[in-house]
């Protein structure tokens, strides 16, 4: 006869081997205390899987809302730089650039020579009159009342890390040295590398009148408000552009054509004698046939890079 007895035995003094209890004789509130634990264990396992499927729907959410993301910052500079240097130079920047720029944000005291900190050396050297070059050389630091230790930090975007970062193997890099003919320098990705496809001069932000083009090392995830179009009949500001696109992590700040000015009840464009000169209030200005070049270009997954080193 097959043995159905079970090793051990569920009672309210807890399992006990089989063989110290009579199976046929169990108690009636044994087999409460039996059907207790089983609904209990029923009742916690519903728990965790309602748990489960809200962390999941919350994992969920949150990968939406990352795709949603117009843009990401990157900041990959080198970050090699004395921190308690860093932070003498940005303490300077926020006491000058104060007094001297209005409107001006302060920058975060972190030791970090980032985009912001490089942006603001330049237009530090702009209104102090130095070379306008991001690089906290011997004149510059002289400036800022620090003391010359040999090291001069700059801030450069390590183009083949953010560059890798592209996913549809696009790129735009941009070079901001004061009094050269600013370009726009467009790359594609080939198996042979990174290949120069496009230059197109540009016109960027004044960093002695406190409105400069910032640096940026970042990459557009997703088309969101990448495509503005102003109708030459509307007024912006009193003026007006074509093809808005975003600097990734500069979200006041776009690639847009040059601007079309009402004068006299008549509308213009201001004319290509713009380009290749810092006239902007911080945007990135291409001619109206480029501009609309540079949207079909820099689509989702292109990486965009602007500091000061040159190409």
């Amino acid at each position: 006869m097959k043995n159905t007895e079970r090793p051990y035995r569920y009672t309210k003094a807890g399992y006990i081997p089989s063989e110290a209890i009579n199976p046929y004789k169990e108690s009636k509130s044994d087999r409460l205390v039996v059907k207790g634990a089983r609904a209990k264990n029923l009742l916690h396992a519903i728990e965790i899987s309602i748990l489960l499927i809200l962390v999941i729907f919350m994992v969920a959410l949150g990968f939406s809302a990352k795709a949603e993301t117009t843009d990401a910052w990157l900041d990959e500079g080198y970050q090699t730089w004395s921190p308690e240097l860093v932070k003498r130079i940005q303490t300077a920047l926020n006491n000058y650039l104060s007094k001297t720029v209005g409107g001006y944000q302060p920058i975060k005291v972190d030791g970090i020579f980032g985009a912001d900190t490089g942006t603001y050396v330049m237009m530090f050297q702009a209104k102090k009159g130095l070379e306008v070059d991001g690089i906290c050389g011997k004149n510059t630091l002289s400036a800022m009342g620090i003391m010359d230790t040999g090291e001069h930090p700059r801030y450069i975007a390590d183009r083949r890390k953010v560059f890798s970062r592209s996913s549809n193997g696009h790129a735009v890099y941009i070079p901001l040295l004061k009094g050269s003919d600013y370009e726009a320098y467009y790359y594609e990705r080939t198996t042979d590398g990174w290949k120069l496809v496009k230059t197109l001069k540009i016109a960027v932000g004044d960093f002695e009148d406190g409105t400069p083009t910032p640096f940026a090392a970042g990459v557009l995830t997703g088309e969101g408000n990448h495509g503005y179009i102003h109708d030459s009949k509307d007024t912006w500001r009193g003026y007006n552009a074509t093809y808005f696109k975003h600097v990734p992590g500069r979200g006041k700040f776009f690639f847009h054509s040059i601007l079309k000015l009402n004068k006299g009840g008549e509308w213009r464009w201001q004319g290509d004698s713009v380009l290749g000169t810092a006239c902007s209030h911080g945007c990135i200005r291409l001619g109206v046939d480029d501009s609309e070049w540079h949207k079909n270009f820099a689509t989702a997954g292109t990486v965009v890079v602007i500091d000061a080193r040159k190409n």
